[in-house]
């Protein structure tokens, strides 16, 4: 997988700004 940066609410659920989500850190 690559690298791909996306809201952090998509991850977390909290509405944070963009982050870079790295599959494997």
């Amino acid at each position: 997988m690559t690298a791909m940066s996306f809201p952090e609410q998509t991850t977390r659920g909290s509405s944070r700004k963009s982050v870079t989500f790295m599959p494997g850190q």
